[in-house]
């Protein structure tokens, strides 16, 4: 399953125009926001893109657009993007971020949601996958590397310091966001320097390195070889090449010819092979959990090795087989743990307080489905294969995946997913009505505190009045004590067992009042 992104954005969006600071998840193919990051209803849901009534594919009739939004337009924040829904009104969203890192950071992940099927997406996204969203076969590589080594084969291989000079980032990020967005990106005869800082992005932020972190022992190894026997290691290269994911190798070889072809030309360009392969050397090979100590030791064997790489293709990709791969299923059809396929899309938190009953109480009435499937993800579909390939296959993954061995797990699998999703949504209904209850709690203690208030009050003006026609009442500082002070700091004493109703009380004060005065009046009368 891809792997979340998170964090704070400050939002402005449908009906309410004030920009607030909430948590954003982006999981699946929805954004939620939520007030605390340790909340777990979000406030709202952006449907980013959704699947097709078959199951099949995506939606076409729903987009979503994301675009990065300059400084100097509105909403003039720095850091900021925007997102444009062509479903529903009220559905512009503006997000800034801390930093420009973070921003880019959300544009990757929104933009590998909302375009991968459009075939945009690219940057750190899997190769295979990429094809794959592009429509394009494994033996095929990724449009933005074939565009930008055209552009740079035609207009750039005599260009002074191609691969070294950075270029203008504004311009840059202009030429990566129409990629992001499967646009044409307008390429200008000037555009040399950011092309190839967009190539070398592009290869930096693939999910792991072309030569994999899985083989990084043995190509290590390989180039440690080639410094005593050139033979011996070129075989043990060419060796390991073969083990290497079929997109992968593609987009090596095809790189390293490049490559190759822009080194012919370093009496004009100024980059030698020596040069070449420090820029590429990280992209082709590295590995985050070596310590600094190893690094030290490994940088001038990955260094050797690209430049073997670099100056003889030919020899390194002689062997690489041209057989089948199978395809995988997108990362965006895993089960969500955002409930993906529930399409909350609420019009916004514009009165988050006074809305919140409300929407638990809608939430418990809507129709949410008590059980998740997990999609098949055991289809293989392999490309058009050479007849002698399918003759050396013993066994096909087609074959093995129809096999009762292995449905059997998988069946088993989706049951508890099934179960958890209804566990986790009959949790999420308890905790609802539970808060339901305790606000309705709240209210009622309200009115019962008010209600003694008023009749405290009643019973100190009966009190007042009677004091006033000169009456002795007894037991007045009983009753007194008993109802408590409006003093600062008093508490009332909700026991039902020692209830005392006050306006009870007073009915009987004033009657006993009103016979004493008739007596009074009698006496006086008879005297």
């Amino acid at each position: 399953m891809e792997e979340s992104v998170c964090g704070w954005l400050t939002k402005r969006g449908g009906r309410v125009k004030t920009w607030k600071k909430r948590w954003f998840v982006l999981r699946g193919l929805q954004l939620a926001y939520f007030k605390e990051q340790a909340d777990l209803q979000p406030l709202g849901v952006i449907t980013l893109a959704k699947k097709a009534a078959n199951g099949l594919g995506f939606d076409s009739s729903y987009t979503c657009e994301v675009e990065f939004m300059p400084s100097e337009e509105e909403p003039k924040k720095q850091h900021c993007f925007r997102i444009t829904s062509n479903q529903h009104a009220h559905r512009n969203f503006y997000c800034y971020a801390k930093t420009s890192k973070d921003m880019d950071r959300w544009m990757e992940g929104l933009c590998r949601v909302v375009y991968a099927s459009r075939g945009g997406g690219m940057f750190g996204t899997n190769i295979e996958l990429q094809l794959m969203n592009e429509k394009k076969e494994q033996s095929d590589i990724p449009f933005i590397v074939d565009a930008s080594m055209q552009f740079i084969t035609d207009y750039g291989l005599d260009e002074v310091g191609i691969f070294r000079l950075p270029g203008s980032l504004v311009r840059l990020r202009n030429i990566k966001e129409k990629f992001q967005q499967a646009r044409d990106p307008d390429l200008q005869r000037g555009d040399i320097q950011e092309v190839a800082s967009l190539l070398k992005l592009y290869l930096r932020q693939l999910p792991e390195p072309l030569l994999t972190r899985a083989l990084y022992q043995s190509f290590l190894s390989a180039a440690d070889l080639l410094k005593t026997d050139t033979v011996a290691g070129t075989a043990k290269i060419s060796e390991a090449v073969q083990q290497l994911p079929l997109a992968n190798a593609v987009l090596l070889k095809h790189l390293c010819e490049f490559l190759s072809l822009v080194v012919s030309h370093s009496d004009v360009n100024k980059m030698s092979l020596s040069n070449i392969a420090m820029v590429f050397a990280p992209n082709f090979l590295s590995n985050e959990d070596s310590a600094p100590q190893a690094m030290m030791v490994e940088a001038p064997l990955i260094h050797s090795l690209t430049m073997h790489f670099i100056s003889d293709p030919a020899t390194v990709f002689a062997a690489m087989p041209e057989r089948p791969h199978t395809r995988r299923n997108s990362l965006l059809d895993d089960v969500s743990l955002l409930m993906d396929g529930i399409d909350f899309d609420y019009d916004e938190d514009f009165d988050e307080e006074r809305a919140r009953p409300a929407r638990h109480m809608s939430m418990l009435s809507a129709d949410v489905p008590t059980t998740a499937v997990l999609p098949d993800r055991t289809r293989a579909v392999s490309l058009p294969p050479e007849p002698a390939s399918i003759a050396s296959e013993p066994q096909s993954i087609s074959t093995l995946t129809q096999d009762s061995a292995v449905q059997g797990p998988i069946r088993q699998l989706q049951e508890q997913v099934a179960q958890l999703a209804q566990e986790k949504q009959a949790l999420e209904e308890t905790v609802i009505k539970a808060n339901v209850t305790v606000a309705k709690m709240k209210d009622d203690l309200e009115s019962e505190r008010s209600r003694r208030k008023a009749a405290e009050a009643n019973l100190r003006r009966v009190l007042v009045h009677l004091r006033g026609m000169g009456h002795v009442l007894p037991n007045i500082s009983d009753i007194d004590t008993t109802c408590g002070s409006d003093s600062e700091g008093s508490e009332y004493d909700f026991d039902t067992s020692g209830y005392f109703d006050l306006a009870s009380a007073a009915h009987r004060l004033q009657r006993q009042a009103t016979l004493s005065t008739a007596d009074t009046i009698t006496e006086s009368d008879e005297a």
